[in-house]
């Protein structure tokens, strides 16, 4: 089974994330705004993280809301204008389907994990998703939970940050570092420059 990560391994939605970001800034008092290398500095965290990380001087539960603002706008802003699919995606997502089973496990919501299908029309193309966030689950607890409910007996991950790679290790699942996303420095056993490259690494 390969597993996709989201963010910055099959789109990249970080300028309409800043959008948003600021967006809600704007209508919270107290709230910062961000730039977009704010905003790449976080993109694959989980939740937790990035009220940390973007909003270090916000009160906790402030900006725990501008954080679920700042998810819900971007899934407004990624519904009016469509995702930035990294080139490839779609067509190597269509030829992979046909030999492996795939899934998708985002430290985000299920619904964003819907959203990215709506938008690429690869719906048929996944035989599962989790969004960690909507279960409350870290992202190695929803790597292995999606590889024990489909009953395989391999599966890699294929991410684009040390969180991912630490995710797939503490999983039991090997790792694909996308090195063309958020993490270009990241150094692992495997890596790609260009999703297309999947075809001929498995």
């Amino acid at each position: 089974m390969i597993i996709f990560d989201i963010d910055g391994t099959l789109w990249n939605v970080a300028e309409l994330t800043t959008e948003a970001a600021n967006m809600v800034a704007s209508r919270m008092p107290g709230v910062n705004t961000v730039t977009l290398a704010d905003v790449n500095s976080v993109m694959g965290m989980g939740r937790k993280e990035i009220i940390d990380n973007l909003y270090p001087g916000v009160e906790r539960e402030t900006a725990a809301r501008a954080v679920e603002l700042i998810v819900d706008t971007t899934s407004e802003l990624i519904g009016e204008r469509g995702g930035n699919f990294y080139d490839g995606v779609v067509d190597t997502v269509r030829y992979l389907s046909k030999k492996y089973k795939l899934g998708l496990v985002t430290n985000n919501t299920n619904d964003y994990a819907k959203l990215l299908l709506d938008k690429s029309g690869l719906a048929d193309c996944f035989v599962d998703y989790i969004g960690a966030t909507t279960y409350g689950l870290s992202k190695a607890d929803a790597i292995r939970q999606m590889v024990n409910r489909n009953q395989v007996s391999s599966a890699c991950y294929v991410g684009d940050i040390k969180k991912d790679m630490e995710a797939a290790a503490e999983a039991g699942v090997g790792f694909i570092h996308a090195r063309y996303g958020f993490d270009k420095e990241l150094v692992a056993d495997v890596a790609i420059n260009d999703i297309r490259e999947l075809v001929d690494l498995l």
